[in-house]
């Protein structure tokens, strides 16, 4: 249910124990499923369109996380490189070949 705008008022023990919990959770959903597919849709269309410059994994990674507003900092970098490496794969057909400057392969040809 949604709080009642009357109960905005929330103690430092409520906001632990409610608000925090449920900021965390959608931290976590957003480094597991939502910033990765981003990338994952920024790095295959600027690569399919040409539009993206030669740079490091980890460098495409930091312009996309400053685009979208996203501390560097706060994400796990490997962890971030695996799921945007598996959505390239299932979703858009590709794999890393090499992360510095990255580039893509076919990760399954077409017959």
């Amino acid at each position: 249910m949604f709080r009642s705008k009357k109960d905005m008022d929330m103690s430092d023990e409520e906001f632990e124990k409610i608000t925090r919990p449920h900021n965390e959770m959608w931290d976590d959903f957003m480094n597991e499923f939502i910033i990765p597919e981003c990338c994952a849709f920024y790095l295959a269309s600027g690569y399919e369109t040409s539009s993206v410059w030669e740079a490091s994994f980890d460098t495409h990674i930091n312009t996309m996380l400053s685009m979208l507003s996203q501390s560097y900092s706060d994400v796990d970098v490997d962890k971030m490189k695996e799921r945007i490496s598996l959505i390239l794969k299932v979703k858009y057909n590709y794999i890393i070949v090499n992360e510095n400057p990255l580039e893509f392969a076919p990760a399954y040809k077409n017959k």
